[in-house]
């Protein structure tokens, strides 16, 4: 199959200064074997070859649990059958996510539900894994994945797996711009990157501050009852008529998109979802959301508050 989007800038940003020249650059992320590290190998000389389900129970790898690490941006999804027009163009980012092969349905459309929180979250909450699929008044198709869904308790669903993307033109018939969940941010505080990162790259400058790490998966998705769909605090954020308001005033329908502190900023450098003329605000036409389709009795995935230990 065809590549059907193209990637954000990495995980590792630096922030601060020129922050397009600093950008760490990792390994690539296409590699199929990985060398045993000394600890493994040790491993084997003493124990010998290790078991693939020990004691019964089976190894922690990418395979088994593919949304406990980052999206992927060399994989794509094949079509399912029962997919609309709609759902056939974000269908291919959804490799290795819990939607892969199943079929999806449309459960939130703002123009038939209504411009509002309530209608947002009345159609969405403990519906398990989504996407949010957004148009702008100047021709932007963007949106979302969220891992955990919605329930509506103000808490934040937090996970590696979760991604924007975005036709910052509209031109659906071009591969997307897939951007991830920002893993981790450096703020410089020496010449080079810190031990835990491969890369040889040097900083502009000497004299910065003492640096930290941020990211994670924290914060990918905010499930505030009071709003729409808020990616992170700040990639893409729909607010729609809270239930404070009396009337619609045109607010409701604003989003705004601000790239590099939650997800990746995107490989032309711009920090937000739409395109250069909108700016990091503008205006939606329209606002649905999509769900799996699950049969009657069958479980479906984080419909009800995240556990602190997977958060």
């Amino acid at each position: 199959m065809s590549c059907s989007f193209v990637g954000g800038v990495d995980g590792i940003i630096r922030l601060g200064g020129d922050h397009r020249a600093g950008f760490c650059r990792r390994r690539s992320r296409r590699v199929v074997m990985r060398e045993k590290d000394l600890g493994e190998k040790l491993f084997g000389l003493i124990f010998g070859k290790q078991e693939e389900t020990p004691l019964g129970f089976q190894r922690f790898d990418r395979d088994r649990f593919p949304e406990q690490y980052e999206a992927t941006l060399d994989e794509f999804a094949d079509p399912v059958a029962s997919d609309t027009e709609e759902m056939a163009l974000f269908r291919p980012m959804l490799a290795r996510t819990q939607l892969v092969t199943r079929e999806l349905q449309l459960l939130y459309d703002a123009e038939e539900h209504g411009w509002t929180a309530s209608a947002f979250h009345e159609c969405v909450n403990k519906k398990g894994a989504g996407v949010v699929l957004a148009v702008t008044e100047g021709g932007t198709v963007c949106g979302g994945y969220n891992p955990k869904g919605w329930v509506g308790y103000g808490e934040s669903r937090g996970s590696l797996a979760s991604f924007l993307f975005t036709w910052p033109g509209g031109d659906t018939s071009k591969p997307a711009i897939k951007l991830r969940k920002v893993v981790r941010a450096w703020f410089p505080s020496k010449s080079t990157c810190p031990a835990t990162c491969s890369c040889s790259t040097t900083f502009s400058s000497d004299s910065l501050s003492r640096g930290t790490f941020q990211g994670g998966k924290s914060m990918s998705v905010l499930d505030d009852p009071e709003t729409g769909p808020k990616f992170g605090a700040d990639g893409l954020v729909v607010m729609l008529m809270s239930p404070f308001q009396t009337e619609l005033d045109g607010s409701e329908k604003i989003a705004s998109s601000k790239l590099g502190t939650f997800y990746e900023v995107r490989p032309d450098g711009v920090r937000h979802l739409f395109s250069k003329a909108e700016g990091k605000k503008t205006k939606l036409v329209s606002l649905r959301a999509y769900f799996g389709v699950y049969e009657e009795g069958e479980e479906i995935p984080f419909d009800d508050a995240v556990p602190v230990a997977l958060e």
